[in-house]
């Protein structure tokens, strides 16, 4: 009955069910009923969510609980698919501080001697955990990890921590932004290593387990972060485990992010590295993406402007980058990629006949590839004397042609709300201007 998805036939469901364990409790030896009875009720309230559904499904819970106790048929007792179901449906819920109910029903249930836990029902405490804004969810997180594994190792192989069980942890300290997160996440990641070294497979970090960790780093805004990236990365490479693009990418953002004088070009050298990997090598999995573009491009605009020479070099690996992807027959240029760049522009540009005739051109190259949005237009006024903007996009950039966004992703059209402006007569009637000087 639940499988139609029809409210009507869900409450049918239940009311067999409460017709079945009325006859049960009446002493009708016809009345089948088990634990898998219940759990077919439980699945069907997950699958219709609404506002109740988690109240509901307790309850049910409690009343097989009482049904087992009050015919002494153990058969009757909620299973660990029982317990895990009703956590799930908290997970899932909209209940207010849904970690803190599915931690504080995991402990409750913890003190029943028949509640027999599994993988799953630990993993749904930590992965709640890892989803939350609760302060300490990454401590609470190891801590349930720790007695998984404890009892793991007392005998119990239902509990055995896979991947998911670490992963989880891990991202609950990467997205966390504690003092110490990142330091935390790598020493997960080499506990991992150790226990994959002592025969424990299953857990050997991988490409995202390495990568999480990364964008801690990146995250951290300590003052070595940038060594600590690179030295996981090297480490990762030295261990069997070949870093991707998500990888790299963290890292580039981790150089992006710090106060180096030269960290333009340690970006676009790791950049070059992701290049040959997949030009040279054939490995699609460090192909540069847009990510990896905006990141570099980062790098150079935010670079220490108070050098010339370091903001004159910073300028040049920005100019070399979008350079690189226009002569790039599969090209990830798109409106964020020239954003960066005219940041870079604004931001290491003198004012004057260079930076209006290079800003100028990048425009240009935009509306012809199709990857103008507000923001690249909004960029614009703010970069260009008003006069050369008004000739370019009349209204400042209220009204120009559709085609001029007609590449722009979908998403990034429905954060602008979808507009369609009508065409405009905006483009100079002068020369050309290029940056590929």
């Amino acid at each position: 009955l639940f499988k139609t998805g029809r409210e009507e036939d869900a409450i049918k469901a239940e009311s067999l069910l409460q017709s079945l364990e009325d006859r049960l409790l009446d002493g009708d030896e016809n009345a089948e009923i088990c634990e898998i009875s219940f759990n077919s009720i439980l699945n069907g309230i997950a699958k219709t969510r609404r506002p109740d559904s988690a109240q509901r499904a307790e309850e049910i819970l409690e009343r097989m609980t009482k049904l087992a106790e009050r015919t002494g048929n153990d058969r009757l007792r909620p299973s660990s698919i029982s317990y895990t179901t009703v956590l799930n449906i908290y997970a899932q819920s909209s209940v207010p501080e849904t970690a803190h109910k599915v931690e504080e029903l995991f402990h409750k249930w913890s003190q029943n001697p028949y509640f027999t836990p599994s993988r799953v029902t630990f993993n749904t405490v930590i992965n709640a955990l890892s989803k939350s804004r609760v302060a300490d969810a990454p401590q609470r997180a190891e801590a349930i990890l720790n007695r998984m594994f404890s009892m793991y190792e007392d005998g119990d192989k239902n509990v055995r921590p896979d991947h998911v069980s670490f992963s989880s942890v891990l991202n609950c300290w990467a997205r966390s932004g504690q003092d110490g997160a990142a330091e935390r996440a790598e020493a997960i990641v080499y506990q991992m290593e150790d226990l994959a070294n002592r025969g424990h497979t299953h857990v050997k970090p991988n490409e995202v387990s390495y990568s999480t960790v990364l964008n801690a780093w990146s995250k951290s805004g300590l003052p070595d972060a940038v060594e600590r990236a690179n030295a996981l990365l090297e480490h990762m490479q030295k261990s069997g485990t070949k870093p991707n693009a998500y990888c790299y990418n963290a890292v580039i953002n981790t150089i992006a992010k710090s106060t180096d004088l030269d960290k333009a070009q340690r970006a676009y050298g790791i950049l070059h590295r992701m290049t040959d990997g997949y030009k040279k090598d054939g490995d699609r999995n460090m192909k540069p993406n847009t990510i990896t573009y905006c990141s570099v491009l980062n790098a150079c605009a935010y670079t220490d402007r108070t050098s010339v020479d370091h903001r004159d070099k910073a300028f040049d690996v920005a100019r070399s980058v979008m350079l690189d992807l226009i002569g790039e027959s599969d090209s990830e240029l798109n409106e964020n990629v020239y954003f960066q760049f005219l940041t870079a522009c604004r931001q290491l540009l003198p004012l004057g006949p260079e930076r209006d005739e290079i800003v100028e051109a990048t425009f240009l190259e935009c509306c012809k590839s199709g990857h103008v949005d507000e923001k690249v237009v909004s960029l614009l006024w703010q970069s260009l004397p008003p006069h050369i903007c008004r000739e370019l996009v009349p209204n400042q950039g209220n009204n120009f042609p559709p085609e001029w966004s007609r590449n722009i992703s979908k998403r990034a059209k429905h954060r602008t709300g979808g507009r369609q402006p009508r065409p405009s007569q905006g483009n100079r009637g002068h020369r050309t201007p290029s940056f590929r000087q």
